[in-house]
């Protein structure tokens, strides 16, 4: 390759990052990649991608993007993203290799260590919960936050209190909390892991259960079973076909896709259910292993 390599700024959270990699393991078959994101440990070892660098690095103008070919790809400002055309993956793909493809998922490459580790762990706490099917539950998007001991959060993502008791008190599996926000149930096992911890766990636990965050995007990178609760974002950008969905009939009301300012509010309740469907939640997600249960139904 004599080309300059081409230097991507991949901005967002984990799950926008582990989105933008089908689109960057394309691009790496005719240059070298280089990524800026916040989330560089998603790209480690990766043998598509060249290098990967914190955006809070310093120099990164004289050591890395004047040498490069620099590119800042912005699905939220894609036309086909925000009118529910593309999958987040696809808007990647279109903006960086000019076709959408299908909502195939890339790469995240765990290290003989972290697989052994990750086995281990999973090994262990089935061990000591007598046989329970082990999950990675995450209840609450990045921007939750607690007030007055409720959990607040603006884009509508994240479960209510009430609703996490529920699942967490009417069900027979052992969770393993993979949210920022600390838990205290029983049934639920509580450590600070890092990025990379958490994504190995994905790929030996049992299923997911979890909200419209960086989860099921790794989930769907090792096709593990993914329970997901969707309130107020669309699950046609973001869900994947395999996912067993939970959404309120109607919801989202209103949805901002790119984030500008909009009537957010108009989805306040999209994740509050009546005790009918809580009942039918909480079935499925203690039968998640059942041939009966329907994907792709409303609650």
């Amino acid at each position: 390759m004599t080309q300059k390599p081409i230097v991507v700024q991949v901005d967002g959270g984990i799950g926008r990052v582990i989105c933008s990699l089908p689109a960057l393991e394309q691009l790496s078959k005719k240059r070298r990649v280089i990524v800026l994101t916040s989330f560089p440990e998603v790209f480690f070892n990766n043998p598509c991608i060249y290098k990967a660098y914190n955006l809070n690095r310093e120099y990164l103008w004289d050591d890395v993007i004047k040498h490069g070919e620099f590119v800042y790809p912005e699905p939220y400002f894609n036309h086909m993203y925000y009118n529910q055309k593309h999958h987040l993956i696809q808007s990647f793909n279109y903006i960086l290799t000019g076709k959408a493809g299908s909502v195939t998922t890339g790469s995240i490459c765990l290290t003989h260590d972290e697989k052994v580790w990750a086995s281990e762990f999973i090994t262990t706490r089935r061990q000591e919960f007598e046989g329970k099917k082990i999950v990675l539950l995450q209840c609450f998007g990045s921007g939750a936050k607690i007030e007055d001991n409720k959990i607040c959060d603006s884009s509508y993502r994240s479960l209510p209190t009430e609703v996490v008791d529920k699942i967490c008190e009417n069900t027979n599996h052992l969770y393993i909390n993979a949210s920022h926000i600390h838990m205290n149930y029983a049934n639920v096992w509580q450590q600070d892991f890092t990025t990379r911890q958490l994504i190995a766990l994905t790929a030996y636990c049992d299923f997911i259960v979890s909200v419209d965050s960086f989860l099921i995007h790794a989930a769907a990178v090792f096709n593990k079973k993914s329970v997901v609760f969707f309130g107020g974002t669309d699950l046609r950008n973001l869900g994947y076909p395999d996912n067993i969905i939970i959404k309120r009939q109607g919801y989202p009301k209103n949805y901002v896709p790119n984030r500008f300012s909009g009537f957010v509010d108009c989805n306040k309740g999209a994740l509050e259910f009546d005790d009918e469907e809580m009942e039918s939640i909480l079935k499925t997600i203690n039968e998640v292993d059942s041939k009966e249960v329907d994907k792709s139904s409303d609650q």
